[in-house]
């Protein structure tokens, strides 16, 4: 989990989203390597394995437009990234701010 450019196409920037079911998904990168939480949820603890039993479970919810939050259903936390420290992932977030800027909403496109 890194920054990267806008249009950045690589296999490092592609996920598959894997449905486990009652709104529950794994994420794994193109290059077959699963999203797991390393620690606490620090910064930088958000990090990437080969080992699916470590893939961590996140609570999909969506935003419509493209835009979503992934919640760990083990931490309870969101994933995300400030957009002005420049700080890796993290899994901290408690939830998203009113205007959707601090880091925790995403957007996907196919």
């Amino acid at each position: 989990m890194h920054d990267t450019y806008a249009k950045d196409n690589s296999k490092l920037t592609r996920f598959r989203i894997i449905d486990k079911g009652q709104g529950q998904v794994i994420l794994q990168c193109e290059d077959g390597r699963y999203v797991f939480c390393a620690g606490y949820g620090l910064a930088g603890d958000v990090r990437l394995t080969t080992d699916a039993s470590k893939a961590e479970v996140f609570m999909w919810q969506d935003y419509l437009n493209h835009e979503f939050m992934l919640m760990s259903m083990r931490t309870h936390r969101y994933v995300g990234k400030s957009p002005t420290t420049g700080s890796p992932y993290s899994m901290d977030y408690t939830g998203a701010d009113p205007a959707r800027r601090n880091g925790a909403v995403f957007r996907w496109e196919e």
